[in-house]
């Protein structure tokens, strides 16, 4: 099915098929609107009705004020059903819009480019469109025998549409690799400071049910550059299981918050170090903010709280931050930089108590 291409404003995000079962939310920035070529060709029209999947959404056609309106032209329909085109390696929203125009000696034309044909001999039209952001902007042209020309500006708004990409179910998987500057203290040990690498694995679901998800990260500090204490090398290895519940994202902002809870395990190696403490496992309960900024870029901040398992008292406790930048990649792949902070303070004796801080640059990648 060819395609024509015309200038409006585009969003996108990247989503797998349905029998993949993982939704991969990118998000793509572009500059065009797209019609669905020859609206009466059967064959293209063969080709639509076998790849369509009807959605929930609705597109709003907005017409311009009366001035600036074709004359005798008629949209049958204002609010229209949005309906998936499988095309490619995309699932596309599009409309078919339905008029009337009934000069038949004037040439409607689409950006002053595309002439339009009548379906039948009263005039009516069907022009399929698809949909490539919340707002989508159409020109009518109408040219008559004696050079006489009309415009019309017609603006399809769907605020629920979005185009999707089949992309990998991997794409959920992302791996880090950074740099962790450690500090430790432990009741009668000297104070211990190193920098490491720091390498990870994440997998995660945006909103796979509904508004509910998944994340499980892995990291670990490896292969100390520099510490305090040269002769040993301590690194510390963490696992993270959350349940996730997604709020409804704010249109107008932008922004997104998730709520996280599950349990997550930190451990110490000592690597020949006399201090250090294993097998801490802690509840933890965490608030996300995302803010979209455009269709490819967008920022988080998450924090978490970790109240330590051995106790209740206020001086032990456990808490994570984190800032980072993401972006989608020509590829579809998502690439993010952050920073992490983490700090935990409990006392596993008595007259025992154990200080980690870890601050932390993160550059991540989906596979």
């Amino acid at each position: 099915m060819p395609d024509l291409h015309f200038t409006t404003n585009l969003k996108k995000t990247s989503l797998m098929a349905r029998d993949l079962v993982r939704i991969f939310l990118t998000i793509c920035l572009s500059s065009t609107i797209t019609f669905a070529q020859s609206n009466s060709d059967e064959a293209v029209d063969q080709d639509l009705n076998q790849s369509m999947e009807s959605t929930s959404w609705v597109a709003h056609i907005l017409r311009t004020k009366k001035s600036s309106l074709i004359s005798q032209l008629e949209i049958l329909t204002l609010n229209v059903p949005v309906v998936m085109v499988h095309q490619s390696q995309k699932f596309r929203p599009m409309v078919e819009i339905a008029l009337v125009y009934r000069r038949s000696d004037w040439n409607l034309l689409i950006q002053d480019k595309i002439p339009v044909t009548a379906t039948d001999k009263t005039g009516k039209f069907k022009i399929p469109i698809y949909l490539n952001g919340k707002v989508n902007e159409m020109l009518l042209v109408a040219r008559g025998p004696n050079e006489q020309i009309e415009k019309e500006i017609l603006y399809i708004y769907a605020p629920e549409a979005q185009e999707f990409s089949i992309v990998n179910p991997w794409d959920a998987v992302k791996l880090s690799i950074g740099s962790t500057y450690l500090q430790y203290h432990q009741t009668r040990f000297e104070n211990f400071y190193s920098w490491s690498g720091l390498v990870g694995i994440e997998a995660h679901s945006p909103e796979l049910l509904g508004s509910y998800g998944y994340l499980a990260d892995a990291k670990m500090t490896a292969l100390t550059v520099a510490s305090s204490q040269k002769s040993y090398g301590p690194q510390v290895a963490q696992v993270l299981l959350n349940g996730i519940y997604f709020l409804k994202k704010s249109e107008a902002s932008g922004h997104q918050f998730s709520i996280s809870a599950g349990i997550k395990y930190t451990t110490m190696f000592s690597n020949g170090a006399s201090f250090g403490f294993t097998n801490l496992t802690t509840p933890n309960v965490g608030l996300k903010l995302r803010n979209i900024v455009n269709t490819k870029n967008d920022y988080s901040l998450d924090v978490k709280f970790l109240p330590m398992s051995t106790s209740t008292k206020l001086p032990e406790y456990g808490l994570e931050f984190s800032f980072s930048k993401s972006w989608i990649l020509e590829n579809l792949h998502r690439a993010e930089v952050g920073y992490y902070y983490q700090e935990i303070k409990y006392t596993p004796a008595a007259n025992d108590t154990v200080q980690l801080k870890l601050n932390s640059i993160v550059l991540s990648y989906s596979l």
